[in-house]
């Protein structure tokens, strides 16, 4: 067989003639086409495995076969290989077989007696098409990893404008918080996080302070969402947390000492009542901030 160089296509040759599969192997430049030849199979029993081990992205086998034939066993493969590439060797008179083979969304077939041109022709045009489809699948790809990259950006604007009430409708704003991937199904409790210090943050010191913030509140609370907004940190926090009052109020003080450490603050915080209506959430944070601002209400963390 031979050896498999970097973005070349695998094919797999079955075909129960052995002048067939030879002349298959010897006589066609496949790696002028792009392709390695990963192994060969004198019939369906024998070519499983080979799918199995070597995950061809090409199926060149023969419709006629004993036992298995080459319809079953394109059935087979595309079973273990969603995206494997079939192609049919068969002669004029299978017509009944191609039909079958139509069903299988077959990407071509090349009739026999096999000619090294219609090979290459039908090859080459297939090896066209798979690699169109791994240069989507890769585009793709980039994109998701460009979107995931950006998620965190991506939500904290989102928040921001929930915070100032740019969503007129409910619809809107699960809509987007879905594209997000974000769950809005259960009730949240709005937290108001700012600091007190002798002296303001630098901005660096800041920034850092918002990040740890931002991945510790949801790794103490699971869906917890977190953004900075002007001079505070603003939470979204499940409602469990009222049932976990005890574990509440020891993250709470494990985040004040670490706050103290880390940025020479003390941390203060605000809550708001739980809300099922997702537009009464500002509301529901000026109510934490009110909670945070008056001295009845005011709980250092």
């Amino acid at each position: 067989m031979q050896g498999r160089g970097e973005g070349m296509i695998k094919l797999l040759i079955v075909d129960d003639e052995m002048q067939a599969r030879t002349g298959l192997r010897d006589m066609v430049p496949w790696e002028s086409l792009g392709v390695t030849l990963c192994g060969e199979a004198e019939d369906a029993e024998a070519a499983l495995p080979l799918i199995d081990e070597y995950q061809p992205d090409i199926l060149l086998t023969d419709v006629r076969m004993h036992a298995m034939d080459g319809i079953s066993l394109a059935w087979e493969a595309q079973q273990r290989l969603p995206d494997i590439s079939i192609v049919f060797i068969s002669a004029y008179m299978d017509t009944n077989y191609l039909r079958e083979a139509l069903h299988l969304n077959a990407a071509d077939y090349i009739s026999k007696p096999i000619r090294i041109q219609d090979v290459k022709k039908t090859i080459g045009k297939v090896v066209e098409d798979i690699q169109s489809r791994r240069a989507s699948q890769e585009q793709r790809r980039r994109l998701e990893k460009l979107v995931e990259q950006s998620r965190p950006l991506l939500i904290e604007r989102f928040l921001h404008s929930w915070l100032e009430g740019l969503f007129s409708t409910r619809e809107e704003l699960l809509r987007q918080a879905a594209e997000l991937n974000l769950s809005l199904e259960q009730p949240l409790v709005p937290a108001v996080f700012q600091y007190d210090a002798r002296s303001p943050l630098e901005p660096r010191a800041y920034n850092a302070y918002c990040l740890w913030l931002s991945g510790e509140l949801p790794r103490y609370f699971p869906g917890a969402l977190f953004c900075a907004h002007y001079n505070e940190g603003i939470a979204f926090l499940p409602e469990t947390i009222w049932q976990e009052e005890e574990r509440f109020s020891a993250v709470l003080n494990e985040l004040r000492r670490e706050a103290k450490a880390s940025y020479g603050v003390e941390l203060l915080i605000g809550l708001g009542t739980p809300r099922t209506n997702l537009l009464e959430i500002p509301q529901a944070v000026r109510e934490a901030r009110f909670a945070l601002e008056s001295s009845d209400f005011q709980h250092r963390a």
